[in-house]
């Protein structure tokens, strides 16, 4: 599904309802959807890391984490309050992600974090 259009160019606003118009007729997905896919997926390589081998899953989440936070530092985020945010976004993510990877037991979820 395309994206608002939030430009005030007319000229700029027509190319921009093109070229989604594009991507909707092509069924190609914009960046929320892919940032929403590759979310997802680490979230699910993360539990899976967590269910096999709760001591490797620690490293994998932690250097995850660090790097993650290097990234929104880089952006002028302030790395304490960036980890906060990373964590909490681990720890209890939404049960739709857990559907998205086709997990039907929500009642027997397992947080990543501890």
């Amino acid at each position: 599904m395309a994206r608002p259009i939030t430009v005030t160019d007319p000229r700029h606003r027509i190319e921009q309802a093109t070229y989604r118009r594009g991507l909707d007729a092509r069924r190609s997905p914009e960046a929320p959807q892919t940032d929403t896919a590759i979310t997802v997926a680490l979230y699910g390589l993360l539990r899976e890391i967590a269910i096999r081998s709760p001591k490797r899953s620690r490293k994998s989440r932690d250097e995850f984490l660090s790097r993650a936070a290097d990234v929104l530092v880089a952006q002028g985020f302030d790395r304490a309050r960036s980890i906060a945010v990373l964590r909490r976004r681990l720890v209890r993510p939404p049960e739709r992600f857990d559907r998205l990877l086709g997990i039907e037991d929500l009642d027997g979820r397992s947080d990543i974090l501890p």
